[in-house]
């Protein structure tokens, strides 16, 4: 069964390999309380490893760096 390619939502190329992936978009600490919201990514391989790429450096940010500080401020 060969399906056509569809088209990705991000870059707007046609794929035959679009990957869905529920992402956790943002996580913040703010002293003994934490808040993670997710949502679902739809796109071709190479926007996905951009999308985990972007949202991997945001919140390695927030969740390691930023969360011992607050409590000193």
């Amino acid at each position: 069964m060969n399906q056509p390619p569809e088209i990705c939502p991000h870059c707007r190329q046609k794929t035959d390999s679009l990957k869905q992936l529920r992402v956790c978009h943002r996580i913040i600490f703010v002293l003994v309380f934490a808040r993670i919201s997710e949502r679902t990514e739809t796109a071709c391989p190479t926007c996905m490893k951009a999308i985990l790429r972007r949202n991997l450096l945001s919140n390695i940010l927030t969740a390691n760096l930023l969360w011992p500080v607050l409590p000193l401020l």
